[in-house]
């Protein structure tokens, strides 16, 4: 038996020789075990044909002894020797293309892999018959799971094609588990059989990794780069994160009857539109990506639509003869994470607060550096702390003796019950400095620094142009702004995925001083006229992304005169600005993934009479959004 096996292995030497050239120059054992027949199938087969044959020699040889006696058993018997070995080939030849057949009906998991990529267009079909031509079918199951484990990583194999490999090869587990016990006949064997294993291995990842080179050139050329790719990308490239999103708006705005005019304190030689009913189309588009500059450092660039003069909205409007469109820098950061609870922000940067639109509009982003640290403290509560130094407006003229600045530090607990409910609060302190305006000298523009950069309407202002007889204006805020914010919101998610989510805010400009703010602007100061606070339910999906979740919502807003800058806080609401009471109310819609529908109606009142109107201020706005995010 033992010298059969060594001829059977001697007459098979060059098979694997010529697929796995590098192996024999290596140095490896040159015992090489046939790949396309295994050797304990091999050897059965001519075991049973020669068994056969010993049978059927027996048999012929008595018949001819009793039939032609001892003289002519000579001859008899050589004809019988040479029938005896027809059959043997014929039996061998027989028994090996069963072996073939057998082979053939049951692939190896090396084949069906093969499959599996060139049907998903990994590889092409020549590169899947060269692949099939170098499988030795001499693998273990282990190391073919592991190959498919690999795949499964690299993105090229979905989770359920894997579980699919991985089912028919436990089905074949027992043949090739037999195999392998009637390979190892001497113990070097086992060692070579992993080498093969490994080479066949390394091979299959060398033939993938030049497959999806080629195509992320073609896909690169195109402007295409398939998700299953990015594994095998350069390394730069994987550290880049690209997202946007599009919205398109339609937008009817309604004035009652009755309505005075309105003088705009940005540009008090125009009046505000409060009489003519409008409808108008937006668009806003937002490109950004993020890169991992290091393990810690983390770089960010978004453009956007809008304008250089309006901080808090990217939308431009349709209907000015198709004139194109440009984007502006939205956001230009780094971000800088020590450890997991830590952020450090600088540049332009992302609003870095809790917060509602009450205060902040939803598009605004700051400049300068912020601070965002977060530390579990236990039993799903989490506490955070915020804080930014953000310039305002740089001293850009020698008349300025003092920069602008906005100071900001909030601090806040979350709480998480176990998917049942969330619960989160905060208290902020925004402190605005020299923000107040100084009135210019006779004949002179020292001061005019003072004045904001952008207001849209409602803060109470003065003339900071000398009353001389001059109809020049140039106003100013009178009031300093120094903001207590205190928020929360609660979120019951018992029917999820329905929500019912709660949400509160109240504002107080505690650095409001009624005295001084009359003695400015030369008016008397309202009541409330300091605060700001805002009520709001939602029930449904909070983030509806996904065909048919929904959500409706409502709102009441309470906006004083001076509680809140208004060059920063929400331009839908009253068309934005301060000093105006009403509410929101609004459903979304999901279309499809990352499409949905938003529609919102508001209605607003103003709270006292505006400086420089003819008369009261109501609007109705109607807002119909389609967006679109990836």
């Amino acid at each position: 038996m033992q010298a059969f096996t060594t001829e059977a292995q001697r007459t098979q030497r060059g098979a694997l020789a010529k697929i796995w050239g590098k192996t024999a120059k290596s140095g490896v054992d040159r015992r090489e075990i046939n790949a396309s027949r295994p050797l304990a199938a091999h050897f059965l087969c001519h075991l049973c044909a020669l068994c056969a044959s010993v049978v059927q020699i027996q048999t012929l040889l008595l018949r001819s002894l009793f039939i032609t006696g001892v003289e002519g058993g000579a001859l008899m018997l050589r004809g019988i020797v040479v029938l005896g070995i027809v059959a043997l080939i014929s039996c061998a030849c027989v028994t090996s293309a069963f072996c073939e057949a057998a082979k053939a009906a049951d692939p190896t998991g090396m084949e069906l892999i093969a499959e599996l990529l060139k049907a998903k267009g990994v590889i092409s079909p020549d590169e899947a018959a060269a692949l099939k031509a170098k499988t030795t079918g001499a693998e273990s199951n282990e190391s073919v799971k592991t190959l498919v484990d690999l795949l499964k990583s690299k993105g090229l194999v979905s989770d359920d094609e894997a579980d699919r490999l991985n089912q028919a090869l436990a089905k074949t587990a027992p043949s090739t588990q037999a195999a392998a016990k009637a390979i190892l006949v001497v113990p070097r064997d086992q060692e070579y059989v992993q080498k093969i294993t490994q080479n066949v291995v390394t091979e299959v990842k060398k033939d993938i990794h030049e497959q999806v080179q080629t195509e992320v050139s073609e896909k690169a050329g195109q402007g295409l780069l398939q998700d299953k790719l990015a594994p095998n990308l350069p390394d730069w490239l994987q550290k880049l994160r690209f997202s946007g999103d599009a919205r398109l708006r339609y937008e009817p705005v309604f004035y009652p009857p009755g309505n005075g005019s309105i003088l705009n304190p940005g540009n008090p030689t125009q009046l505000l539109n409060t009489t003519h009913n409008t409808q108008a189309e937006y668009l806003r588009a937002r490109l950004k990506i993020e890169a991992d500059v290091n393990d810690q450092v983390t770089a960010g660039v978004r453009l956007a639509t809008g304008n250089q003069t309006n901080p808090g909205s990217d939308n431009v409007i349709f209907g000015d003869y198709y004139v194109k469109e440009g984007f502006l820098l939205d956001q230009a950061y780094l971000r800088y994470k020590p450890f997991t609870d830590l952020s450090v922000w600088a540049g332009r940067i992302p609003n870095p607060w809790f917060y509602t639109d009450l205060i902040w509009a939803n598009d605004l982003n700051f400049e300068g550096v912020a601070v965002n640290y977060t530390k579990d403290i236990n039993c799903g509560l989490t506490g955070f702390v915020n804080g930014g130094v953000l310039p305002l407006q740089a001293i850009t003229q020698i008349t300025q003796p003092q920069q602008k600045w906005l100071l900001g530090a909030q601090a806040g607990v979350e709480y998480k019950s176990d998917r049942q409910y969330t619960a989160k609060l905060g208290v902020a302190l925004y402190d605005y400095e020299n923000t107040v305006g100084i009135e210019n000298p006779v004949g002179q523009t020292i001061n005019d620094w003072t004045a904001p950069l952008y207001m849209q309407k409602g803060n109470t202002v003065f003339n900071i142009e000398p009353q001389t007889g001059s109809v020049a204006q140039k106003f100013a805020l009178a009031s300093q702004f120094r903001d207590l914010d205190i928020l929360g919101n609660f979120d019951l998610a018992c029917w999820d995925p329905i929500h019912v989510v709660l949400s509160g805010e109240y504002v107080k400009n505690i650095a409001f001083n009624a005295k001084e703010v009359s003695q400015l602007s030369g008016r008397p100061v309202a009541n409330m006229q300091d605060n700001a606070y805002r009520a709001g339910l939602l029930v449904g999906y909070p983030n509806p992304r996904k065909f048919l979740q929904w959500n409706l919502f409502t709102y009441y807003k309470y906006v004083g005169t001076d509680s809140v800058v208004d060059a920063f806080d929400d331009q839908d609401f009253a068309l934005g600005g301060t000093n105006a009471k009403g509410w929101i109310i609004g459903a979304e819609l999901g279309l499809m993934k990352n499409v949905w529908l938003t529609a919102r109606w508001f209605t607003s009142d103003q709270i006292s009479p505006f400086q420089n109107s003819t008369g009261p201020f109501s609007t109705d706005v109607f807002e119909l959004d389609t967006h679109a995010a990836f």
